[in-house]
């Protein structure tokens, strides 16, 4: 059963605790949404970078037009250098009013983004809810996103500080240094230790019970 079939089923919406004033929209409504409400709040974008699914939306075309919203890819499907798949739609607030930055990253963020999403997936079970009630998926996708931020905002924090790797090779006859030094901290390496923390937390809390 699709979204559209769960929300207009009434009994699959009491099932699943949906609220009753909530109504399907598209990817592309639902964007219109968010950018309404940025634009409500004086907050600019850069550029807006849309894939098929949201370039195919007439709607979104209009709304990006007439808010003289820059996007940097073609926002028609059937433009051949437009179809790069998997691209999401890519949001970047504005550096400074009146001065748009250079739309050409764009496309050069897609890899930061679905890494994103596989680091969710994969380290936080971002999809591995198994909820039935539609408060409760909320409160797991919020949870997630929460986790996933504290171990990337920890990560970048501690980049700096823990990044001892040698320098780069000058010519092609230097030799290797004898301590090649470490990488900084992953996001999978900060969220094993904050499992860590918390287990010998919870040893010597129960040693001194």
């Amino acid at each position: 059963m699709d979204p559209a079939e769960q929300i207009s089923d009434p009994v699959t919406a009491l099932i699943t605790s949906l609220p009753l004033d909530l109504t399907f929209a598209t990817k592309g409504e639902l964007v219109i949404d968010l950018l309404s409400e940025s634009y409500a709040d004086n907050v600019r974008l850069d550029f807006v970078a849309d894939d098929e699914v949201y370039g195919a939306c007439t709607k979104l075309r209009a709304f990006l037009d007439g808010h003289r919203q820059p996007r940097p890819l073609p926002a028609h499907p059937q433009a051949p250098h437009h179809r790069r798949a998997g691209l999401p739609l890519l949001l970047r607030p504005r550096r400074s009013a009146g001065h748009a930055a250079p739309p050409d990253p764009a496309a050069g963020l897609r890899w930061p983004v679905e890494e994103s999403f596989e680091a969710g997936k994969s380290l936080f079970g971002l999809d591995e809810s198994q909820v039935r009630l539609y408060e409760a998926l909320l409160r797991h996708i919020v949870l997630v996103m929460a986790a996933l931020a504290v171990c990337v905002t920890s990560a970048a924090a501690a980049r700096n500080r823990t990044d001892t790797q040698a320098m780069p090779p000058s010519h092609p006859d230097e030799q290797p240094p004898e301590n090649p030094g470490l990488i900084p901290p992953t996001v999978a390496e900060i969220k094993h230790l904050f499992n860590a923390t918390r287990r010998v937390r919870r040893w010597y809390q129960r040693a001194r019970a």
